[in-house]
C-alpha cells in the first residue's frame, strides 16, 4: 500500500508542478497522517474526508525586552475508506485509478483549505464521480503554495 500512495504523491507533484507533498511510511516523519478507515462509507456516507490543521506555540522572551514569538506550524488529516482504496489503489482499470486519484486530490484540497466548489467538473465539486476539471485545481494548489 506505501508504494501505491508513494506514487499517488508523486503523480500529484508531477502535475502540481511543485513539490505540494511529501510521502513517508514512517510515521514519526510525517506531519499530515492519512488513515485508512474500515466502514467510514457506512458510517459517514463519505469515502474520504480532508482536514486543515493549524497550531500555534507562543515562547515568551524577556531578554532584553519582553516578546511573544510566536510559531504557526500547518498539517492536514486526511481519513480514507479502507474497502474503497483497497478496491481502487491497486486495479489494473484506468476508471478505479482515476476515482481514486480524484477522491485523494479532493481531500488533499481540504487538507489546503479548499471548500467544495459549484462547478461539477471541478474536482472539488462535493462528488468526485464524473470527470475532472485537473487544470483549475492544480491553479488553486499552486496559489495555494505561493501564499
Amino acid at each position: 500500500m506505501h508504494d501505491s500512495f508513494r506514487a499517488l504523491v508523486h503523480q500529484y507533484n508531477t502535475e502540481a508542478g511543485i513539490e505540494a507533498l511529501h510521502y513517508s511510511s514512517i510515521e514519526g516523519d510525517a506531519n499530515s497522517p492519512i488513515y485508512l478507515s474500515k466502514g467510514l462509507n457506512l458510517r459517514d456516507g463519505k469515502v474520504g474526508w480532508g482536514q486543515w490543521l493549524s497550531e500555534t506555540e507562543e515562547r515568551r522572551r524577556y531578554v532584553p525586552q519582553p516578546e511573544a514569538i510566536r510559531t504557526t506550524s500547518y498539517s492536514m488529516r486526511l481519513e480514507l475508506d479502507e474497502e474503497f482504496v483497497k478496491l481502487k489503489i491497486n486495479s489494473i482499470k484506468d476508471a478505479d485509478k482515476n476515482d481514486i486519484r480524484k477522491l485523494f486530490y479532493h481531500e488533499a484540497g481540504h487538507g489546503m483549505q479548499m471548500l467544495h466548489h459549484p462547478d461539477q467538473s471541478n474536482v472539488m465539486y462535493y462528488d468526485i464521480t464524473g470527470e475532472k476539471n485537473f487544470t483549475a485545481y492544480f491553479a488553486d494548489v499552486r496559489t495555494f503554495f505561493a501564499n
